[in-house]
């Protein structure tokens, strides 16, 4: 469980426009860490060169949702390139079963947002979001690692 989960489970209920800065930097960590896992690999190697894409355009989507709610997005701090000397597993295979883990920790965060009775357009982009996590990302990354595509949603 990532840091974040384990902070949700113990403070108060997010507001909206926390929620949605909340989701804006996990997109922002996840293309981050892609992109570092596409400079140390290769620019080609697979699913990570799609789904980075898929992260930017799912930050685009939390930003566009803040912009209807009058709200200014936070800066994109993992953008700097220092930021991006993450601490990377040995082998690209470890590196499959983090971005898993990572994904499984996205759906259970989208999920806990759903369940705030926020505004439905707000709603439709986290279940945008989670959807994307589970039905797309998940399934990839399960493949590349040798695990369950569905670890019992």
């Amino acid at each position: 469980m990532t840091l974040t989960l384990v902070l949700l489970t113990l403070a108060p209920p997010l507001t909206e426009t926390q929620a949605l800065e909340l989701a804006l930097q996990d997109e922002y960590r996840a293309a981050s860490t892609y992109e570092a896992v596409l400079d140390r690999w290769g620019a080609n190697t697979m699913p990570f060169r799609n789904i980075v894409r898929a992260e930017h355009q799912h930050a685009q989507m939390v930003i566009q949702r803040m912009g209807q709610i009058g709200h200014q997005p936070s800066v994109n701090t993992f953008a700097r390139q220092e930021n991006r000397r993450l601490e990377m597993p040995a082998t690209l295979n470890e590196m499959y079963k983090v971005a898993y883990q990572a994904e499984v920790d996205n759906i259970k965060l989208y999920d806990g947002f759903l369940t705030q009775g926020y505004p439905e357009a707000t709603n439709r982009v986290f279940r945008s979001l989670r959807d994307a996590s589970k039905d797309r990302h998940l399934p990839a990354f399960a493949r590349k690692a040798g695990l369950p595509v569905n670890p019992g949603f």
